[in-house]
């Protein structure tokens, strides 16, 4: 009777060890069949990055710039006929060539303020682009990765935990074993 406690006691330890080592398999399949999404930087990160370089690069658009030179030609056409109808001659025509060169200097200060503000719109859209290809660097290689490593930890430990448990029984059983038959309670 007490033998077979005994041998029960060391089944059971013995199957508390194959159940840590099939946990530790089971565990290894599970990492081996998992698929992880991926996530992608969305086009319209990068759409944004192209189009603000290329206003970068544009200044003023073009249509604003033909309005500005159109505008500016019909004002020295309309001041060039005031200046014929009231005889200003050669000082009138120096202050209008002034008035031209004011006016494509504004053009070019313009057209100039507009490519930084572009170029400072395209460090900014390039910068949110690095943070989202950043994100999904994180996301994609990062996080499986530890995730991965966490959890093949866990599955390690638990399992080196069931058979150091199984050792433990199977060694208990056979301390008992011993102590019962060094006391004549068993094999005579």
């Amino acid at each position: 009777m007490i033998g077979a406690m005994l041998g029960i006691q060391a089944a059971t330890g013995l199957v508390q060890g194959i159940g840590g080592f099939m946990q530790n398999r089971k565990g290894k399949k599970m990492l081996e069949s998992l698929e992880r999404p991926t996530m992608e930087v969305q086009s319209e990160y990068k759409q944004n990055v192209n189009q603000a370089e290329r206003i970068a690069q544009e200044g003023i658009g073009a249509a604003t710039r033909n309005q500005f030179i159109q505008n500016q030609n019909q004002n020295s056409a309309m001041q060039l006929a005031g200046l014929k109808s009231l005889g200003a001659g050669l000082k009138g025509m120096s202050q209008l060539s002034a008035y031209q060169q004011q006016g494509n200097m504004s053009l070019l200060s313009a057209d100039e303020q507009a490519r930084k503000q572009g170029i400072m719109a395209a460090m900014e859209k390039r910068n949110v682009l690095a943070g989202k290809k950043e994100d999904a660097w994180n996301y994609n290689e990062n996080l499986p990765y530890v995730q991965d490593y966490n959890q093949a930890q866990a599955m390690m430990g638990a399992g080196q935990q069931n058979m150091m448990g199984a050792l433990d029984t199977i060694g208990g059983s056979a301390m008992n074993a011993a102590y019962m038959k060094a006391k004549g309670y068993i094999g005579k």
